[in-house]
């Protein structure tokens, strides 16, 4: 299940050696991050805190981890109804 997720609905360079499709993802978050949530952006930059310390494993597990158990499920749901 996870492979025919990887080869059918994530691009195909997401979890190549050198993760240019993870890497860009984190680009797009961190620029609609900043977007839409400026203050907390200007807070992370005052910290030298990265953004992406937090976001690589969100989308590295497709958010499973991040969820509760019981609504694990439904993030590959998602995945699979498109």
């Amino acid at each position: 299940m996870l492979c025919s997720t990887i080869e059918n609905f994530l691009p195909n360079d997401y979890f190549t050696p050198g993760l240019k499709g993870l890497l860009l993802d984190l680009k797009v978050f961190d620029a609609l991050v900043a977007l839409r949530l400026p203050l907390l952006t200007s807070h992370f930059e005052k910290c030298l805190f990265d953004l992406s310390m937090i976001s690589l494993n969100w989308f590295v597990t497709l958010y499973v981890t991040s969820c509760p158990l019981e609504v694990s499920p439904f993030s590959f749901l998602f995945f699979f109804k498109k």
